[in-house]
């Protein structure tokens, strides 16, 4: 069993189409946890049109103004050996999952895996740039403090070692992409697969 985390807040143009994405892929035995924060658009009710049992919403009073608090409360529901993370409008290729999986090898240590995307407009158009475009593999402490706050959310997946290092009441939570590229590179280890499994939307 896998677990994706989707943050969503005022997502309703590109909402759907990532959820779809996340529904069509080939390796299927996964929960999406979805939760929001607060949206005024019609986010929610795209959601909940949705029918399919994998979906978990969660619903609480909670306003955290911040998709990386959303992601925190999001990561305390998860119980999955791996986890995922899906941002609101991204489009993920079918093998995302099975791919990132056949690296993250069963281990005693804390891991994260992270792939490469294709950075496209707001259709999902001009493909021909990469969200990393070098081969330079973040394995080391000194290269994450360099490596503009960690790896994007969006490309990684890590164990459940890794996510039982966390000190949820003690860290600074600005993002959680920082947060989770920061203890594997201090306490665990990090692989990178140069192979495209999604498209990061860009705006203008």
């Amino acid at each position: 069993m896998v677990d994706i985390l989707l943050a969503t807040y005022n997502g309703e143009l590109y909402v759907r189409q990532q959820i779809e994405s996340i529904l069509q892929q080939t390796f299927s035995d996964f929960r999406l946890y979805i939760r929001d924060d607060g949206s005024t658009d019609l986010t929610v009710d795209i959601i909940n049109q949705i029918n399919d049992d994998r979906i978990i919403f969660i619903k609480d009073d909670k306003i955290c103004k911040s998709s990386g608090l959303n992601f925190k409360e999001l990561l305390q529901h998860s119980t999955s050996e791996y986890v995922f993370f899906a941002d609101q409008d991204d489009y993920w290729c079918k093998d995302k999952i099975s791919r990132t999986l056949s690296y993250i090898d069963k281990s005693d240590r804390p891991k994260l895996v992270y792939c490469n995307g294709y950075v496209t407009d707001e259709k999902l158009e001009g493909n021909n740039v990469l969200v990393y475009d070098n081969k330079k593999n973040l394995v080391k402490i000194k290269d994450f403090l360099f490596f503009n706050g960690g790896i994007q959310g969006c490309a990684l997946c890590v164990n459940r070692n890794l996510i039982d290092l966390i000190d949820f009441n003690n860290t600074h939570w600005y993002m959680h992409d920082q947060v989770l590229s920061f203890y594997a590179a201090a306490y665990g280890e990090i692989e990178f697969i140069d192979i495209p499994l999604f498209y990061y939307r860009q705006h203008e």
